[in-house]
C-alpha cells in the first residue's frame, strides 16, 4: 500500500468546484424576482443538498409578479398640448378667411380647423397640416356660407394629430 496514491485532493477539488458553480447558479436565480423584492425559497421547491461525490441540481425558482394598479390614460395624457397660434382672421366678400400655425412641433399628420362662433352658430372648415421647417402650417381655411350674417365672430384654430392636440387664443372678426 506504500504506492497507493489519494484522491483526496482531486476529490476536494471537484467538490470545491462543485460548490462554486452552485453557487453562482443560485445567485443568478435569485435576481428573478419582482423589482426590489428577493426570491424567497418554497416549500414546493426542495433544498439543494451538495455532497462530495453528488452533482447538485439546480433548483428552479420563480416569484409571481404583485399586480399594480395603473391609472387609465386620459385623452389630454395620451397627446402633447400645443397652441396654434392664428396669424391671420379677415372678413372678405367670400367670408372669413383664416391662417394659422402650430409652434414648437414639426408634424405632417394633423389636421387644422377654423371655428367661427356667434350667437349658437357655428361654421368650421378644416384641412391638412404640412411640416416646415421648425412648425407646423395650417392651410388658409375660407369659412364661407350663408350662416356667416353680419356681426361679430369668434374665430379658434383646433389642430389635433396622433400625437398632439389644442386650440388657440380666440380672434374676434367683424363680418359686414
Amino acid at each position: 500500500m506504500g504506492e497507493f496514491k489519494s484522491n483526496r485532493p482531486a476529490r476536494l477539488t471537484a467538490a470545491l468546484s462543485v460548490f462554486a458553480v452552485a453557487g453562482v447558479l443560485l445567485t443568478s436565480c435569485a435576481g428573478t424576482g419582482t423589482a426590489g423584492s428577493a426570491v424567497e425559497p418554497t416549500e414546493s421547491a426542495p433544498a439543494a443538498s451538495l455532497s462530495a461525490t453528488a452533482v447538485p441540481t439546480p433548483v428552479e425558482t420563480t416569484a409571481t409578479p404583485t399586480p399594480v394598479a395603473t391609472p387609465e390614460p386620459s385623452a389630454s395624457a395620451e397627446k402633447t398640448s400645443v397652441e396654434p397660434f392664428v396669424t391671420s382672421a379677415t372678413s372678405s366678400k367670400d367670408g372669413i378667411d383664416v391662417g394659422a400655425l402650430v409652434p414648437k412641433i414639426v408634424e405632417s399628420d394633423g389636421t387644422c380647423t377654423a371655428s367661427a362662433e356667434r350667437d349658437g352658430v357655428t361654421v368650421q372648415r378644416s384641412g391638412k397640416a404640412v411640416a416646415a421647417s421648425s412648425y407646423t402650417g395650417c392651410p388658409q381655411l375660407l369659412l364661407k356660407g350663408d350662416q356667416l350674417a353680419p356681426g361679430t365672430w369668434t374665430v379658434t384654430v383646433t389642430y389635433v394629430s396622433d400625437t398632439s392636440a389644442g386650440t388657440s387664443q380666440p380672434k374676434t372678426v367683424t363680418v359686414g
